[in-house]
């Protein structure tokens, strides 16, 4: 089956999702994602649960401007390592060094 989800990534829960870089080009950036979860009761999902899709391309298309902020572990409701914020290049550059 293929279903088509646009500007709704708030229907998808990517906790157990394994994501794989396909390419970057011409400010489109496509991957794919498997162990991917859907909510229940969506146009994708009309069902009582939530279901896992085995395989997903996700693409997002006339990516302008990207920036990339590291997550760090939070211990006793403070960051363990310093927050870092890029943009541009750089941040490109990092988002990529994380999904390859």
């Amino acid at each position: 089956m293929q279903y088509k989800a646009e500007n709704k990534l708030d229907i998808f829960e990517f906790h157990d999702a394994e994501l794989s870089l396909g390419c970057f080009d011409k400010n489109t950036l496509v991957f794919s994602a498997t162990h991917l979860n859907i909510h229940k009761h969506t146009k994708q999902n009309p069902g009582d649960c939530d279901l896992e899709i085995e395989r997903a391309v996700l693409r997002f298309e006339h990516m302008e401007s990207v920036t990339f902020e590291n997550r760090s572990p939070i211990e006793n409701g403070n960051p363990v390592e310093e927050q870092i914020v890029l943009e541009g290049a750089d941040a490109v550059k990092e988002m990529f060094s994380g999904l390859v």
